[in-house]
């Protein structure tokens, strides 16, 4: 289960998202943590708003920005810890398809080694 679920009850989840709508119609709001078996070791924010119109790629190079990975060092998402992300579909897409019933899309990410 996702710390941010843990931390807050559904009526504050949604309070929170509806009030997140509110100022930010046009942005998805995205909790996004690090596997729990994940060797990285920089931690980020969890609480993002990315806009609707973008590819999920976009959301994929902020993350490995933050994440400051090596070269060699692959990333990969996984929604509701069940569904492998790539880059080339819209976020209002994946968002459509995968939203929480608190309104809020939730990733799990983490390394994956892709040379050596």
């Amino acid at each position: 289960m996702f710390k941010y679920k843990k931390e807050n009850s559904l009526e504050k989840r949604l309070e929170t998202f509806n009030k997140l709508k509110e100022k930010h119609p046009k942005e998805i709001p995205i909790i996004c943590e690090k596997a729990k078996d994940s060797k990285i070791e920089k931690n980020i924010k969890s609480h993002y708003l990315f806009k609707e119109e973008y590819k999920f790629v976009y959301f994929m190079k902020l993350i490995r920005k933050k994440l400051e990975l090596n070269e060699d060092e692959g990333l990969f998402f996984f929604i509701n810890g069940k569904y492998n992300i790539t880059g080339e579909i819209s976020m209002k897409q994946v968002y459509e398809k995968y939203k929480d019933k608190d309104g809020f899309l939730y990733l799990i990410y983490g390394e994956e080694k892709i040379f050596g």
